[in-house]
């Protein structure tokens, strides 16, 4: 059964948020589109750890706004890392043979390392180094589907929402100016 979809007014404050967001960045709306999707893209691989630099490195070399980038690798975070880490597991075994429970089991650890102890995300690297072995190749191609079909997506639609939203405010720029009123009496 699929979640019911989010009333109107939630959906025009969520699309509001995001585009106030990707408005404050500079950069045209291609490099800002480019940066969310790297972003998009490194947040939803097993990078714990390094996806703020990769996110900033490949946007760099895509030219690509890199602060969304960066920004973006706190999608994966110790709260969500378990879901996003199980899905991606989970799209995975479409691709490959893999032990589902060892996934589980796998996805269950690093969730408990990293909610137990979030200021040592070191030892969650470590934990998840640890435990990866028996399940990395279908962590890695389940989340490279998952990221580059998010990636993917993400690039048209904040293009065009960076690109709707600045001739919005490119039209209110240029109507001509009111002249001062006398205040009433």
């Amino acid at each position: 059964m699929a979640p019911a979809p989010l009333p109107r007014p939630q959906r025009r404050r969520l699309y509001r948020r995001l585009a106030d967001w990707l408005l404050r960045h500079q950069g045209t709306p291609e490099a800002i589109a480019r940066g969310f999707a790297v972003g998009m893209f490194v947040a939803l691989t097993p990078t714990v750890g390094v996806q703020m630099i990769l996110g900033g490195l490949f946007a760099h070399f895509l030219k690509g706004n890199r602060a969304i980038a960066a920004g973006l690798a706190w999608i994966t975070n110790p709260l969500t890392m378990g879901p996003i880490f199980y899905f991606n597991y989970r799209v995975g075994l479409l691709f490959l043979p893999g032990d589902e429970q060892a996934g589980r089991d796998f996805i269950s650890a690093i969730t408990d390392a990293s909610l137990t102890n979030p200021s040592g995300w070191w030892d969650t690297i470590a934990h998840m180094g640890r435990e990866l072995w028996g399940v990395a190749g279908v962590l890695w191609a389940g989340s490279l589907v998952v990221a580059t079909v998010a990636a993917l997506i993400s690039y048209p639609i904040v293009l065009r929402i960076v690109s709707v939203e600045r001739s919005k405010l490119e039209r209110v720029r240029s109507l001509p100016s009111l002249p001062p009123t006398e205040p009433t009496k």
